[in-house]
């Protein structure tokens, strides 16, 4: 992540700058919010917000790492037991894309990335997202691997690809909800278990 190194003092008024841009980004969206429009939002000066976050991109990463931790814990707190594995991918991709969506926050970063740093935060992966999906998807990934369904993939891989298919997912708000299904069947249960265990390639 590449927000500058602070002290525990800086606390209070990193949380203001978040708050701050996520008001912004709601409010008028990534592209038109500028460093000066998330200063004044939080009540601070420009030279604040610039000695806290190395700019922009980094303000986004933050705050997109924040709120996704959140909906984290509300995912990983429920439980998965006695779910075959490719209702598993189907279940936990639509649940993990709509409660994005339902963040108005995230669903205006995700909706309005204006730069090429942005999205390969969003969908690359070295960026903390992608240890923070792992922890949702390890799990999953270990019972089809176990079960001798996983392709010939690592943990890492096949994570890169569920948070593609989730971005596409997310951008994709012309699909009606069985479409979705389908979208995530043929696209990411196709790509992540052997056509000999997936009972869809059938």
């Amino acid at each position: 992540m590449a927000y500058m190194q602070r002290t525990d003092d800086d606390d209070a008024v990193v949380q203001r700058i978040l708050n701050g841009a996520a008001q912004c980004f709601r409010g008028t969206g990534l592209r038109k919010t500028s460093m000066l429009d998330i200063a004044e939002a939080a009540g601070v000066g420009r030279q604040t917000v610039y000695r806290r976050f190395a700019n922009k991109e980094a303000i986004i990463e933050s705050l997109f790492e924040h709120r996704v931790r959140t909906l984290l814990e509300s995912m990983t707190n429920r439980s998965r037991a006695a779910v075959d594995i490719e209702d598993l991918i189907i279940d936990t991709s639509l649940e993990w894309v709509q409660l994005t969506q339902r963040d108005l926050v995230l669903r205006a970063i995700i909706d309005d990335s204006d730069s090429h740093e942005t999205e390969l935060f969003l969908v690359g992966g070295r960026s903390v997202l992608q240890r923070i999906a792992e922890q949702i998807w390890d799990p999953i990934l270990e019972s089809a691997r176990a079960a001798g369904s996983l392709r010939n993939l690592t943990n890492k891989q096949a994570v890169q690809y569920v948070r593609a298919t989730h971005y596409l997912l997310h951008v994709r708000d012309d699909l009606k909800e069985r479409e979705r299904v389908e979208f995530v069947k043929h696209s990411l249960v196709t790509t992540l278990i052997l056509d000999a265990k997936n009972k869809y390639a059938r």
